[in-house]
């Protein structure tokens, strides 16, 4: 867990995230889950409106929001982006509580489970007891990274050609149960030791 870090975004970070996101078209994939950063072009535009959802009145349809970089320690090389809406409870968070995404050629290596579980500690700092996660049914590697931390199917709302899926997490439960969340880079898989510390 110590290996990997958040960051919040600065003017410093500038040619980090645009590699990121040069990487993310070229791999033909997207940045769904970063929050505006999939919809801000300029770089110095998408800094000012961080600080202006950061800035935002608790309410029921604009919670604040806090994005962050998910940092690799060893190289300082950002491995992901989260997206953390502090909504008051799960009635109210009709996109989510957490929205992550990991660069395409870092994906497969059980990163966004680590990534999770940093979103959840921050969300327990926030007074945050359970959250909401949404994800589309036939996005299978991000629901298996809900379920390792504990998410439970919640809802389910079908379209024509797929269905959204609404899953809960009890966060503190989830911190205590995964606290010993290690990433191993010898085998290069997510090693978990689920004993409680009761």
């Amino acid at each position: 867990m110590n290996d990997f870090f958040y960051e919040t975004p600065t003017l410093e970070r500038k040619q980090d995230v645009l590699d990121y996101i040069d990487e993310v078209y070229r791999c033909n994939s997207n940045l769904d889950g970063t929050g505006s950063l999939s919809y801000i072009q300029v770089y110095e535009e998408w800094l000012l409106d961080l600080e202006k959802r950061r800035k935002t009145t608790n309410n029921t349809l604009c919670p604040p929001e806090e994005t962050y970089l998910f940092i690799r320690k060893r190289d300082n090389k950002i491995i992901g982006i989260t997206n953390i809406r502090f909504f008051s409870n799960c009635d109210t968070a009709f996109k989510g509580h957490i929205g992550y995404n990991i660069r395409p050629t870092e994906q497969r290596k059980g990163y966004n489970k680590i990534n999770l579980y940093k979103a959840l500690e921050v969300c327990e700092e926030k007074g945050i007891e359970t959250i909401c996660l949404v994800c589309m049914k036939d996005n299978i590697a991000s629901s298996k990274s809900m379920i390792s931390l504990g998410a439970e199917l919640d809802d389910e709302y079908g379209f024509e050609d797929n269905s959204l899926q609404i899953y809960k997490i009890n966060v503190s439960k989830s911190i205590k149960t995964f606290k010993e969340l290690n990433y191993n880079t010898e085998t290069k898989g997510i090693q978990y030791d689920k004993r409680r510390n009761d």
